[in-house]
């Protein structure tokens, strides 16, 4: 039997919670709201803890600690061209799919890793930035690179977010900010991720950043193309 939640008054622990992004989806409820959206599809990412489900007609609750996503520490400034990439593991869903685990180092094992970290689900800003890499997802396949959306939504708001625009990449999950954090990218005043590129190579260094992303900005699209000796 699948999983539900025990209360409508659910919400997780967190200490300073982002600040929740407007219905994208437009279905009269806030769909992308930041408590409710774990387990939203089912199913319970490893990072979810303390919360009380009911399955199978019993009610518990989990007592595990939270381990974070990444074993690097949280950085004061954006990550820099030549530094080693923090590895993590996160929840990650692709257009249609179910949810499953992402592994930085697995996937770096098999190709160069573009993340595309963006600030909320269905924002038309983030939705243009996503898109730019949606139309050059082909290119950048061809180039050996592996496309990576993250931000700090959950997994369930990524779902929907996939069913409305359909990107051909998986969108990650730092619901608790560990990674972004680790990488220099978490905006202390938003609570939640900046804009911003990050080309991983495969032997985990950091190949090309762009910390401050504009989706008009077509010259750090160039630059990354650059990087890849594309253009």
């Amino acid at each position: 039997m699948a999983c539900r939640r025990g209360s409508r008054r659910y919400e997780r622990s967190r200490p300073h919670p982002p600040t929740p992004s407007p219905d994208f989806a437009g279905e009269g409820e806030q769909s992308n709201r930041r408590r409710a959206t774990v387990g939203s599809l089912g199913w319970v990412p490893s990072v979810a803890v303390g919360v009380q489900w009911v399955c199978a007609g019993k009610r518990k609750m989990s007592d595990e600690v939270r381990v974070p996503a990444t074993a690097s520490p949280p950085r004061d400034e954006a990550i820099r061209v030549g530094d080693v990439a923090p590895d993590f593991r996160l929840p990650a869903v692709n257009d249609g799919g179910e949810p499953y685990e992402f592994a930085m180092s697995e996937v770096l094992a098999k190709s160069p890793v573009l993340l595309v970290f963006y600030q909320d689900d269905g924002m038309p800003t983030c939705t243009r930035q996503l898109n730019i890499f949606a139309q050059e997802h082909e290119t950048l396949v061809e180039a050996g690179v592996r496309v990576v959306g993250m931000n700090t939504n959950g997994i369930g708001s990524h779902a929907k977010f996939h069913e409305r625009d359909h990107f051909p990449f998986p969108l990650v999950s730092d619901f608790f900010g560990d990674v972004t954090k680790a990488y220099g990218l978490w905006d202390a005043d938003e609570r939640k991720s900046r804009r911003a590129l990050v080309l991983v190579g495969e032997d985990g260094l950091v190949r090309h950043v762009e910390p401050h992303f504009s989706p008009g900005n077509m010259n750090a699209v160039l630059e990354l193309f650059e990087a890849l000796g594309m253009a």
